[in-house]
């Protein structure tokens, strides 16, 4: 999807019309028409106020590659810093854990309901993929490109949750903020 398909998406799943869109973020009515329509792209401080009115992470706006072991180390790094994620591993007999053996999870009711979710959308995506190669008809084509269509507004709305999961330090231990789920 687009940035202005993630946007239109988004607003009408919360059934706002783009006039309301537009007082709620502070962006004007034909500025929020042209974002809509790929016709512009925001700058950070007005994509910030786009995902706060729709009530969403701004890195779902964001597209950016994942490469290199450094950049999900950085990604990983940062979740445990912040969030309730936790590594389970099993251990050898010098007690190193066995890299074979992690496990990430996380302790919050949100968050495991999500990556469930998640899991389930991608084994979808996998199974739709996989069955395309044997049609070629147009019409089955056309099928499998909703199928798309419709696994893709899944995936956003599987990010649409706003639920706090941040870790706090203070008197020298890791407290856990959890909003409710």
């Amino acid at each position: 999807m687009t940035l202005g398909e993630k946007i239109k998406y988004y607003r009408t799943t919360l059934g706002i019309t783009q006039a309301q869109f537009s007082s709620l973020s502070g962006i004007g009515l034909s500025t929020v028409k042209k974002l809509e329509r790929d016709m512009m792209n925001p700058k950070p401080q007005m994509l910030m106020k786009i995902a706060n009115a729709l009530g969403v992470s701004i890195n779902i706006f964001t597209d950016f590659d994942i490469e290199t072991v450094s950049d999900v180390m950085s990604l990983l790094t940062k979740m445990d810093e912040q969030t309730d994620m936790d590594f389970i591993a099993e251990y050898d007999e010098d007690g190193l854990p066995d890299p074979k053996t992690i496990r990430i999870s996380f302790e919050h009711p949100s968050m495991q309901k999500k990556l469930a979710d998640y899991v389930r959308t991608r084994d979808l995506q996998k199974k739709i993929d996989e069955e395309r190669t044997q049609y070629t008809k147009p019409a089955e084509q056309e099928a499998y490109s909703r199928m798309d269509e419709n696994l893709e507004q899944a995936r956003l709305s599987i990010c649409q949750d706003n639920t706090i999961i941040t870790k706090e330090f203070r008197d020298g231990h890791i407290h856990v903020k959890l909003s409710p789920s």
